[in-house]
């Protein structure tokens, strides 16, 4: 089966949940912890070719690719973001940690997911 069906529906979730919180949330221009704001014109273009190569890596590494499908969720909820709000809207507010949203939840999944392969393989 063809998991990349999974992220219309991840970004749906992503997308739904910061619209119905989006009067209460903040608007990040910038990106992990807040940091480097106003450069949203930059992160759109970076996170576009973050986008592609995590395409291409999920067609060439199969081991990988319910990390990836987390990820690649995560990077298209924020892009969506950046084009439609100048920003990424982070609405779950911890009160010690930095505001986020789902699609940075998505990312870090995927990317402990990764690690979690990388390492089954190397033992």
């Amino acid at each position: 089966m063809n998991k990349l069906i999974f992220i219309p529906f991840l970004v749906l979730i992503d997308f739904l949940f910061k619209f119905s919180f989006k009067e209460k949330a903040l608007i990040n221009t910038g990106i992990i912890f807040g940091t480097f704001q106003g450069y949203n014109l930059l992160w759109v273009f970076i996170n576009f070719i973050v986008i592609f190569i995590l395409i291409y890596f999920y067609f060439k590494e199969k081991e990988y690719k319910t990390g990836l499908i987390f990820i690649l969720s995560g990077a298209i909820g924020n892009f969506i973001d950046r084009i439609l709000y100048k920003g990424v809207i982070d609405f779950i507010d911890l009160g010690f940690w930095p505001s986020f949203n789902f699609a940075d939840v998505y990312n870090i999944i995927g990317v402990i997911l990764i690690i979690f392969f990388i390492r089954k393989d190397y033992k």
